[in-house]
């Protein structure tokens, strides 16, 4: 079998062919659709059947999709995993001709997982959905320089009124993206029906419907729940050695940030005013009393038989986690610690995703 890592840069990739476990001369190509196109030629007529890559942001996106038109098997590999594979390689050095070897080994060894190609609309919300994200920290930096600004008499009225227009700028750019991404939605049946189902779950507007989209619609349509709150980066970290290490479980975050991003508010909203999910007491400091007339049973239920933590059975002190379920078409409120997962509220959506 004829395997090929490819190391992506900005401006060049670097490729490794393997054949039957033999690594050839390492080939440079520029990462422009040209070079795309020859390196596709190259891997043909040396009868590559797999190519490994690493996701390197935006820059391996293009190749992925030309190597995919060129029928060949993609997997784009997580570079942590790549990581941790040259290291249990004991590899030394680290250059583009040995990342490319070692992609080509690792197609090789490793069980191999085809990617696949998200649609085109779905990269083209996703685009947009991280440029509002970028906008809107950006608005947030303009309007604490203009909070620190307004603090001294001194500051000249021209500034005050320069950070002023930036913030209303910035205002208008992503209310622009906002309408731009409605309109595509708007123009997709399916896309209109996930939106409109979305936005009628009481915490999640348009705003967060449009992040949330953009990061989920571009996900294999086969990914299970478990899956879904690894790749938020949601999921429970447990470090337990022998009889003296037991450290305090916490969230991961290794995963995407942008969706971890979008489900933070949602959550928040939901568990304060969604009527089936409002379960969250405030967070308090010490012990409460067992006369606290505000605490109730940790058996106790809502009149719509879900369970109802006043306090937080689990010791947690985080807001719940919110994440999605493709499969039985739930959003869930959960709380998260070691690897057990206590649901305290579900709102049911029938066929929220449309594949």
């Amino acid at each position: 079998m004829n395997t090929a890592g490819i190391d992506v840069s900005a401006k060049t990739v670097t490729v490794v062919i393997s054949r039957e476990g033999r690594s050839g001369k390492p080939r440079e190509f520029k990462n422009m659709p040209q070079g795309h196109t020859a390196l596709s030629n190259v891997l043909r007529k040396a009868q590559v059947t797999r190519v490994c890559l690493e996701a390197t942001g935006s820059y391996h996106l293009d190749l992925a999709v030309a190597l995919d038109d060129a029928g060949l098997e993609v997997m784009v590999i997580n570079p942590k995993a790549a990581k941790e594979f040259a290291g249990a390689m004991q590899t030394r050095s680290k250059t583009d001709a040995v990342d490319a070897t070692l992609l080509a080994e690792f197609a090789q060894r490793m069980p191999f997982k085809p990617w696949q190609r998200p649609d085109d609309l779905a990269l083209g919300i996703r685009a947009c959905a991280r440029r509002i994200t970028a906008l809107g920290k950006q608005r947030t930096q303009t309007k604490n320089q203009l909070h620190a600004a307004r603090q001294t008499a001194l500051t000249p009225d021209f500034l005050l009124a320069n950070l002023q227009h930036n913030i209303e700028y910035l205002d208008a750019q992503i209310e622009h993206l906002r309408q731009r991404v409605l309109d595509l939605i708007a123009a997709d049946a399916h896309l209109q029906q996930s939106f409109d189902l979305l936005t009628s779950i009481t915490g999640i507007a348009a705003a967060s419907a449009i992040q949330l989209l953009g990061e989920l619609l571009v996900l294999p349509p086969d990914m299970k729940a478990k899956q879904w709150v690894a790749l938020a980066g949601l999921d429970p970290q447990v470090h337990d050695s022998g009889s003296s290490v037991h450290k305090k479980p916490r969230l991961s975050k290794a995963g995407n940030r942008y969706l971890r991003i979008a489900l933070y508010m949602p959550a928040l909203s939901a568990a304060s005013h969604n009527p089936r999910q409002g379960l969250l007491p405030p967070p308090h400091r010490g012990p409460r009393s067992q006369e606290d007339p505000g605490r109730l049973r940790r058996d106790a239920e809502t009149p719509d038989g879900y369970p109802r933590h006043a306090q937080d059975p689990l010791n947690l002190r985080q807001p719940p986690l919110l994440f999605l379920d493709r499969n039985d078409c739930l959003i869930n409120l959960v709380y998260g610690r070691e690897a057990n997962w206590s649901c305290i509220g579900t709102e049911y959506l029938p066929e929220l995703f449309c594949w």
